[in-house]
């Protein structure tokens, strides 16, 4: 990108967050985005506004032309389980979401995640969804916190409904880690989704 693309993108996502962060006042009447649900705190690992909770997600270019510009988060999108981050991409929309059913804390966040005794392994379901047709795509699974911790999967590709086991490594220290699994080309992500790890 040159750097009017990267000064675009940079400054769409500070407007977006002034227009919607909370404002500090002493009154309980100001209105804005507070943050993520419990059910999905593990996505404050990928920042606490709608805009850099999508850095994950491609740029949006206009219709038209023009410089690229941050996607949102959108709980409307969300919510009918299409793309979160808006405006969404043509085609159907498809992510791996890991069935998880531990409570997790990672930093000051306590999210859903996966419990794994240091030294040992645990696997896990990852349900593959989309909310049109869609041809088999590439799932991942990639430390963004570090930790030491090791992911793989029992196979590499999926399509919607099929269930896929994520193999998960903790070190032999405690330690954390909140790893987004990735879905589509290898080196182009169309989707994703963070939880958290924790071993103990």
């Amino acid at each position: 990108m040159t750097q009017v693309d990267n000064l675009s993108a940079a400054m769409s996502g500070l407007i977006v967050a002034a227009a919607t962060d909370p404002v500090p006042s002493l009154t309980s009447t100001e209105t804005g985005w507070a943050g993520f649900d419990t059910a999905h705190a593990a996505f404050y690992v990928l920042g606490g506004e709608v805009g850099t909770a999508c850095d994950q997600a491609s740029l949006f270019t206009p219709t038209g032309g023009g410089s690229p510009v941050e996607r949102i988060w959108s709980n409307a999108a969300a919510s009918g389980y299409h793309d979160p981050c808006v405006p969404a991409p043509s085609g159907a929309y498809f992510v791996a979401v890991p069935v998880v059913g531990d409570m997790v804390t990672v930093g000051n966040v306590t999210a859903p995640g996966v419990l794994v005794p240091k030294g040992t392994s645990r696997t896990i379901d990852v349900q593959l969804l989309s909310d049109g047709p869609v041809a088999a795509w590439l799932v991942s699974a990639v430390s963004v916190s570090g930790g030491g911790f090791t992911y793989a999967f029992d196979q590499p590709t999926g399509q919607n409904g099929d269930t896929r086991k994520l193999t998960i490594t903790a070190p032999a220290t405690a330690a954390t880690d909140t790893p987004v699994i990735f879905s589509g080309a290898a080196m182009a992500p169309t989707s994703f989704w963070a939880f958290a790890v924790q071993g103990m």
